[in-house]
């Protein structure tokens, strides 16, 4: 009888664990559609049903920061760190002593120090305080203290499993359509030394921001080290903010969250939006065949501008449609529109609110 308590007692704790890993989960992929007050109230019922869910509060913490409400934001943030050792926060003097999760594999030192470098070269910038991406649109702030003993474990982490993601060579034929510097990370990353692959990394999160790397987000798998990257990015954040209470860090997070939500209403009033600022160099690459309908400058935000207007004036939300990939309720669609021998395809990721939000767009010639 008792073995039979001790059996049900089991089943049911286990039932009970995969209920508030689903309620993470489904608060997880509302945060990654940017639809961050929709992921509140599951985050909320899993710190509910279990108060030490600390997947939970940094989720939270993520939908609070994108609606600058930092107060609350820093509030789940301790929560998350509350009980946990420095390091994983900061490598401080345990820096060297570190033992990576990566097989085989350990940030050293020298990889924060070329990190910070190459931030400062990319950002053109006198300071580390924050470095936004030059791109425009969706873009995400970066924040970190100036000593590489300050640099955030999670961020040093989830940043070298991004570069050995770039050299494993399963991506190679994704790297060829991405940014030059993400191809040369490719290339060389197991000739460079760890200094120079942190300056190399610093270096494209400093011009680009972290959404450089949505571009291996195609790769299966590569949807989890840019999200991880993202969250980690943002508990860096709370983690300098937890340092130095910097007005400077209110005043670009409020700028962050209002240029996110001008964007999304102009989304969901149905205005072409793209989905990440990577998308626009994506678009224009020469196999994309975009000058056979577009005069394009090499400027990449004016190209979007006309791609947008072609696009509308083509209606091609309008158009004949198919599913392309499905999960967790986001749907990417193939619209497809033909104009004399050639097709015009775009690529459209729907969220749970029904808003596009475009992810690719090419001519494709037709086969005689």
């Amino acid at each position: 009888m008792r073995l039979f308590s001790i059996l049900i007692f089991f089943i049911f704790s286990r039932l009970y664990a995969s209920d508030i890993e689903e309620l993470i989960s489904e608060g997880s992929a509302h945060n990654n559609f940017f639809l961050y007050e929709d992921a509140i109230p599951f985050l909320n019922e899993a710190i509910r049903r279990e108060p030490s869910a600390k997947e939970a509060y940094k989720e939270r913490a993520l939908s609070y920061f994108e609606l600058n409400k930092i107060d609350l934001a820093f509030k789940d943030y301790k929560q998350v760190i509350e009980d946990l050792p420095p390091p994983y926060r900061r490598y401080n003097r345990n820096f060297l002593g570190y033992t990576s999760i990566l097989e085989n594999t350990l940030p050293s030192l020298d990889f924060a120090k070329g990190l910070l470098h190459g931030t400062l070269l990319g950002g053109r910038e006198s300071t580390i305080e924050f470095v936004s991406s030059i791109r425009g649109g969706l873009t995400f702030l970066w924040s970190f203290a100036c000593s590489p003993i300050d640099v955030s474990k999670e961020l040093i982490e989830t940043l070298y499993e991004i570069g050995e993601l770039l050299a494993s060579g399963r991506i190679c034929y994704l790297l060829e359509e991405a940014l030059p510097e993400l191809f040369e990370c490719g290339k060389y990353w197991d000739t460079w030394s760890d200094y120079t692959k942190g300056q190399k990394l610093g270096f494209i999160i400093g011009k680009y921001s972290i959404l450089a790397f949505f571009t291996v987000t195609t790769f299966k798998g590569g949807a989890y080290f840019y999200n991880k990257l993202k969250r980690a990015n943002i508990m860096a954040i709370l983690e300098r903010y937890s340092l130095k209470k910097s007005p400077i860090i209110l005043e670009e997070s409020a700028k962050h969250a209002k240029k996110s939500e001008t964007i999304l209403k102009k989304a969901a009033n149905g205005s072409i939006v793209a989905h990440n600022p990577n998308v626009l160099p994506h678009v224009f690459t020469k196999k994309h065949q975009w000058d056979k309908f577009i005069k394009l400058t090499g400027d990449h935000e004016k190209d979007f501008e006309k791609l947008v207007a072609f696009l509308e004036n083509q209606k091609i939300l309008q158009c004949s449609r198919e599913i392309d990939y499905a999960h967790k309720g986001v749907i990417t669609y193939k619209y497809t529109r033909e104009i004399g021998k050639d097709k015009i395809i775009a690529l459209f990721e729907i969220n749970k609110k029904n808003v596009p939000l475009l992810k690719n767009a090419w001519v494709e010639a037709k086969i005689p």
